[in-house]
């Protein structure tokens, strides 16, 4: 990637030369000129310099610096050509109106671009050779200007990935790593952004004692921000290793780091618990404690085997004793404040709260904490959090300025506000709710109160207990099949609401039951865990479940019911059109292929164990079945292929493109419309795509192509009442346009035919099509114009003109007028008086304002809301849209060269001349 991000930087470079070349021509001031083509010559000699030199094992700073010069470059050629203004729309209107206008400051403004895009290639050069020898303190590169400490986190971290440095350079580099991280908390997040942690991991796997000590103490002050949270697995399993396996003096240095980690960020708590990174500090904790011998095998062996893993129940009931504990202390702390409060009415009130408090905490306890038990740790926690601040307001022993409130404890020891009093029992009312809710949510005796009485921690999130409540079901193995399946169809219900109830549903573990019902569930019950898992998963918080997803998926779609695969096949369409992530995860995990397996099932005449696994089971289905899971696995090949050449390639190199053929004369009317949907994907990235054209032999002798076209023209002849299918055929054809040689005109017909129907968009959309049959870009346009004229069209194409003011007709029809001016037809339905006619419609008046902001752009460049306030936005939208007219053609340009080669012709016609 960082090498195509070089290449398409010297093809920049040299485009810039080239548009200084022509800006000698252009520039009203040309001593500018030899000036900037000496810096550019310099950009392209340093960017080939870089690249004979190679990338080394860090590129951060290659990618960095190359993506600023690009952007540099890509500036230059805007202040020189004006093609890559955000404003493209007007430029590309002033490129033809006033080529010479390159102003003075653009060409000074040029020269400091490149001054910045050399300064920052040479001082990448002399990174990459290592040849700092103090000078990058002096002269930083342009890049580093907002962040100057970057230059010395990219140093450090390239001697840390460098395999060629010794350990001791690596260590010294890691202690550099630990100095800038101290300083500041933003420098840690650059360090974490500029891979620095993962070759912190690496030294400590690999390096000597003292480099992993280093190391340990680097991660410590590095990794709790929350931008490492994507690394938070691969940080607990090397300090699990450390701690099981590594020297005495690196498990300290671990254990101080997971001590930082924790005080800094608590979330990375119970990562540090499922990983056993708890168990083995406790074995270390324990060692000698506990009457075993001091040897220190046998201290392993204690380690490893006497010690149990510490689940999520225990650390749950940990947590419960701590919310015990506290409640006691707050019943300690009341009785002192008997003493101590100016108003003592409040007193037995909250000690009636506290102890049933204190009661309820110990009926939960007595209850059990059952398989599900994320509501149970976020109510205890708020619980334990509003009982702390009971103490602080009753002790003030929790209070930041603790020193001062020790004496003020001392000269005034009644000092308990009654406000505080009244908060104390505000907290200790909030923290009944909670866990009355929480014991009446464990014991199930819901009765539909919840709606009614919900705990306070919901507040915020006022969906949060539905989901609590759906997923436990889903966790619960006594509850029945249908009960979780209900569960999981109430699940789908709230994610499709808003995009953040998938989020919540994700984040309170209910994928997890999801792909357990998927497995284990009878029919009905995968049916609703693939349905919600379709709505919820696409969200990027899941990326890290992506391949448990991908293995079920993968599964039901080999062995599955073929209800169930048919919800699975739309799930995955689902995921891929939200998140086009997706894609490459589905084609690792065979989803892709057996989804063309399903696609393929009788439609092709061979079978291979490769594509069609599922035969046998399908074969026993009823029609109406099969003929669902095609079109969900049309819809889902469909989504998969969109923008993605390594999907195509599967596809191409498989039976699916035949299929989806057959699909398109045999299939149900859902699978037809998302055949060509699939077929129209892959021909779009097939145009950007080589190999893949190759592969797919997008011509008019490949039998399959032939198939398709015969396929879709006999789908635009049918009556159908379903329009958008009958446009989604007219745009496929649009899309095969050049591939349609010169003898290739059986498509045009049917298009005219198409010209009379009542549709306005149907109408349209064949405009369209036939405008890329006759427009500039097409090879054999003059044919084509030929064969619209003898089938009829212009007669149609005049009539839309004057009836419904369709532009596309009136595109389509200077396109046929420019190409084939002598035509009789053109004469004889007076083309040339209905261009004229057109030349008047208000929407070619609109380009007499736009020529007004032409004048002005030397001085002034208007913003998008003048633009919609002198009504020019649409015309200008339609104009530079690839859909309507060739690239370099405007509706203005073209309307007048039609009537002017028209006129030209019909002229010579009336005096005899040939």
């Amino acid at each position: 990637m960082v090498k195509q991000t070089l290449g398409r930087a010297i093809q920049l470079a040299d485009q810039v030369a080239k548009a200084l070349d022509r800006a000698v021509v252009r520039s009203t001031d040309k001593s500018f000129i030899p000036e900037l083509k000496s810096k550019d010559e310099e950009m392209v000699g340093l960017l080939r310099q870089l690249s004979s030199i190679g990338l080394g094992t860090y590129d951060r700073p290659v990618r960095a610096i190359i993506g600023s010069v690009e952007q540099s470059l890509d500036r230059c050629l805007f202040l020189l050509l004006k093609h890559h203004c955000p404003k493209w729309i007007i430029i590309k209107i002033i490129k033809k109106r006033f080529p010479t206008l390159i102003p003075v400051v653009w060409l000074r403004k040029t020269s400091q671009l490149l001054d910045a895009s050399i300064s920052e290639m040479s001082w990448l050069i002399r990174f990459r050779k290592n040849k700092t020898n103090g000078r990058f303190g002096l002269n930083l590169p342009p890049i580093t200007a907002n962040e100057p400490m970057l230059y010395l986190v990219w140093e450090e971290i390239a001697i840390l990935h460098d395999p060629a440095e010794s350990y001791q350079a690596r260590s010294s580099a890691a202690a550099s790593l630990v100095s800038i991280a101290k300083d500041l908390d933003v420098y840690g997040k650059l360090i974490i952004r500029e891979c620095g942690v993962e070759a912190l991991l690496k030294l400590m796997e690999e390096g000597p004692m003292e480099a992993k000590q280093i190391a340990a103490a680097a991660l410590g002050v590095v990794v709790y921000s929350s931008e490492c949270a994507g690394k938070s697995v691969d940080v607990c399993k090397v300090f699990a290793k450390i701690l099981s396996e590594g020297f005495t003096k690196v498990q300290a240095k671990v254990a101080f780091a997971v001590s930082l980690i924790a005080e800094r960020n608590p979330k990375w708590q119970d990562a540090f618990a499922e990983h056993d990174v708890v168990r083995l500090l406790v074995g270390h904790l324990a060692f000698e404690t506990v009457g075993w011998t001091d040897n220190l095998t046998e201290k392993r062996t204690y380690k490893t085997s006497y010690l149990k893993l510490q689940s999520r129940a225990e650390m749950v009931k940990q947590t419960l004793g701590r919310a015990i504990q506290l409640a006691d202390q707050v019943a300690k702390a009341l009785d002192r404040a008997v003493e101590r409060s100016t108003d003592k009415s409040f007193i037995p009130e909250l000690k009636s709260k506290d102890e049933e408090m204190v009661g309820l905490l110990r009926q939960l306890s007595s209850i059990g904490l059952g398989t599900y038990d994320r509501p149970v740790r976020a109510i205890i926690g708020s619980v334990e959090q509003s009982l702390d601040r009971c103490l602080f307001l009753l002790l003030k022993h929790h209070c930041p300025k603790w020193i001062i409130i020790k004496i003020i404890k001392k000269r005034f020891p009644t000092l308990i506000p009654v406000v505080w009093l009244r908060k104390t029992s505000q907290l200790l009312d909030a923290s009944i709710s909670e866990m009355s809710w929480l014991i009446r949510f464990r014991k199930n005796k819901t009765n539909g109160r919840f709606g009614l009485n919900l705990p306070p921690i919901t507040a915020n999130e006022p969906m949060l207990y539905l989901v609590w409540e759906e997923i436990a079901i889903l966790h619960d193995p006594a509850e029945s099949y249908q009960a979780r399946s209900s569960a999981a169809a109430s699940l789908v219900s709230i994610a499709k609401d808003l995009d953040v109830y998938g989020k919540l549903i994700i984040r309170e573990c209910g994928v997890e039951a999801l792909l357990k019902l998927m497995e284990e569930g009878p029919m009905e019950a995968k049916e609703s865990a693939a349905a919600a898992l379709g709505v919820v998963v696409y969200s990027s918080e899941c990326a890290g479940k992506s391949v448990d997803v991908c293995k079920v998926f993968a599964k039901i779609l080999s062995e599955g019911f073929t209800k169930v695969q048919a919800k699975v096949a739309f799930a995955v369409s689902l995921i891929a059109e939200r998140n086009p992530k997706w894609q490459d995860a589905f084609a690792e995990h065979d989803v892709v292929r057996l989804l063309v397996g399903h696609l393929a099932f009788e439609t092709v005449g061979v079978h291979s164990s490769k594509t069609h696994s599922n035969d046998n089971a399908n074969a026993n289905e009823d029609p109406d079945t099969i003929a669902k899971i095609k079109a969900m696995a049309a819809k889902a090949l469909f989504r998969l292929a969109q923008e993605n050449s390594g999907i195509c390639r599967i596809l191409a190199d498989s039976t699916a493109l035949y299929s989806f053929a057959v699909l398109l004369e045999k299939g149900c009317e859902d699978a037809q419309l998302y055949s060509v949907n699939a077929l129209m994907a892959i021909k779009e990235v097939a145009e950007k795509d080589a190999d893949l054209r190759i592969r797919c032999d997008l011509s008019p002798n490949s039998p399959t192509w032939k198939y398709v076209v015969d396929q879709l023209l006999l789908k635009i002849t049918e009556k159908t009442e379903n329009s958008y299918f009958q446009i989604s055929c007219i745009h496929a054809i649009e899309n095969l346009a050049r591939t349609f040689g010169s003898i290739e005109t059986r498509m045009i017909g049917p298009l005219v035919q198409l010209l009379n129907g009542r549709e306005f968009n149907v109408t349209e959309e064949t405009c369209i099509a036939l405008t890329k049959l006759a427009c500039t870009d097409n090879y054999f346009r003059i044919e084509h114009s030929k064969a619209i004229i003898s089938a009829g069209g212009v007669k149609h194409l005049i009539q839309i003109l004057y009836d419904k003011k369709v532009l596309q007709a009136l595109a389509l029809i200077c396109y046929i007028a420019l190409h084939v001016p002598d035509s009789e037809e053109l004469a004889q339905a007076e083309v040339l008086a209905a261009l004229t006619w057109a030349s008047k419609l208000s929407f070619m008046t609109v380009y007499k304002e736009l020529d007004r902001f032409l004048c002005n752009i030397p001085l002034h460049v208007p913003d998008w809301e003048e633009l919609y306030q002198a009504g020019v936005v649409p015309m200008l939208v339609w104009e530079t849209s690839g859909r309507y007219l060739s690239k370099e053609d405007t509706l203005r340009t073209l309307l007048q060269e039609a009537k002017s080669r028209l006129n030209l012709h019909q002229s010579k016609g009336s005096r005899g001349v040939n």
